[in-house]
């Protein structure tokens, strides 16, 4: 699988980027191919499947986005190895929404891609989902 090259975000934020280990290493100048658009995807459809088991009191029929705000919303300050989570947390909301409105066909940069990826881990990680998902 491709894993990203080069995609414009004008007016969007610099956002995260995902990252797991069953992920190739990425490479220079190789465009994000249809089939990592869908794998992306699928691990943001995974993640509603996981919050939505953790989440207390969610919105009835809450896509992954819902739920990941009304956990933000209700969130308690806590920290994690000395970091308090909750940047990541709307981090990944922004995340999240890039993702929803990008088109499949859009070039990302590695970077970009692997940093949203390394930041649904470190959230992953932090809402202790089980190790399957995150790894």
């Amino acid at each position: 699988m491709n894993c990203g090259t080069a995609v414009s975000r004008t007016a969007q934020p610099a956002t995260a980027v995902l990252v797991t280990s069953s992920y190739p290493q990425p490479r220079d100048n190789q465009p994000m191919d249809e089939q990592t658009f869908k794998d992306i995807s699928w691990l943001f459809q995974k993640l509603g499947e996981h919050l939505a088991k953790i989440a207390e009191d969610p919105p009835p029929g809450a896509d992954t986005r819902k739920l990941l705000k009304h956990i933000i919303d209700n969130h308690q300050p806590t920290f994690s190895n000395g970091r308090n989570p909750f940047n990541w947390l709307k981090e990944l909301n922004s995340t999240l929404n890039f993702w929803a409105h990008l088109d499949p066909t859009a070039d990302l940069t590695e970077d970009e891609i692997w940093r949203d990826l390394h930041t649904l881990e470190l959230v992953s990680r932090h809402l202790n989902l089980p190790v399957e998902f995150v790894d």
